[in-house]
């Protein structure tokens, strides 16, 4: 698909914009000027990158790394000293690509525990996606806006920062689902409902609403601390270093789940 995609944007020059144009023009309408570049189109063309010998730069699909031809090439380069990985945009929570940037030293990759010797590197200006003015600006000039947003995307305290955004800047409800949850819509109303297998199985009921009461404390430790730290600003350094062992303890019991 990836192949096919920069197929399609390479013969397509009318719907490049100023930037790509000029580009285009300077390389003799040519998008990509890169003599060596070489497309694999089976499984087979690209597996048999990691048996050439020398040096190369492989560029993969799959960008956070958790599925693909990007596997096979992690899994016979990063354990090599001389290797460099690049990671190019954002690398959500619980992929191989965030384990990797935030430096783990081994990693199973396709049943095989690997060591990562390769050196990591993570470019996070590549994103193509819109950002949260770019997200409000776009909604806002909507002629009808939509009744309730669901914010699906994006780590947990982006997402209650966007829906909590959403909801000043555009007075519409908002909604961060929780996994399992079911969305049923009839056109313009909306109604939650919790999976049928968290409804079924006693310990996830269990655990549901035990993390429940969690969310419920941290609330109000929240805003314990935020009344405190008015009161006496002072405090807020004290209060952050306390806060950020708690977070790495809470990181390390949790991070063989």
């Amino acid at each position: 698909m990836a192949n096919r995609a920069t197929q399609i944007t390479m013969t397509n020059p009318e719907e490049y914009d100023e930037e790509a144009r000029a580009l285009y023009a300077m390389q003799g309408r040519r998008l990509v000027s890169m003599h060596n570049l070489r497309f694999t189109a089976t499984v087979q063309e690209s597996m048999a990158i990691n048996e050439i010998p020398g040096s190369k730069i492989v560029i993969s699909a799959s960008g956070m790394a958790d599925a693909g031809r990007i596997l096979h090439h992690l899994k016979h380069n990063l354990w090599r000293e001389d290797s460099s990985i690049v990671f190019a945009g954002y690398q959500a929570e619980g992929t191989i690509g965030r384990r990797l940037i935030e430096g783990i030293k081994r990693i199973k990759i396709m049943g095989e525990d690997i060591r990562v010797n390769a050196k990591i590197y993570n470019m996070k200006g590549f994103s193509a996606h819109a950002d949260k003015q770019q997200l409000l600006a776009w909604y806002s000039s909507m002629k009808e806006v939509p009744k309730a947003f669901f914010v699906t995307h994006g780590e947990l305290d982006a997402a209650m920062e966007l829906a909590d955004s959403l909801g000043r800047n555009l007075g519409t409800a908002t909604y961060i689902p929780h996994f399992g949850d079911c969305a049923e819509i009839h056109g313009t109303e909306w109604q939650m409902h919790e999976s049928e297998m968290v409804q079924v199985e006693p310990a996830a009921i269990d655990l549901r609403a035990y993390m429940r009461g969690m969310e419920h404390d941290y609330l109000l430790q929240r805003s314990k601390i935020e009344q405190i730290v008015a009161r006496n600003p002072d405090k807020a350094v004290m209060v952050r270093k306390k806060l950020e062992k708690l977070h790495k303890y809470m990181d390390d019991i949790l991070k063989d789940l």
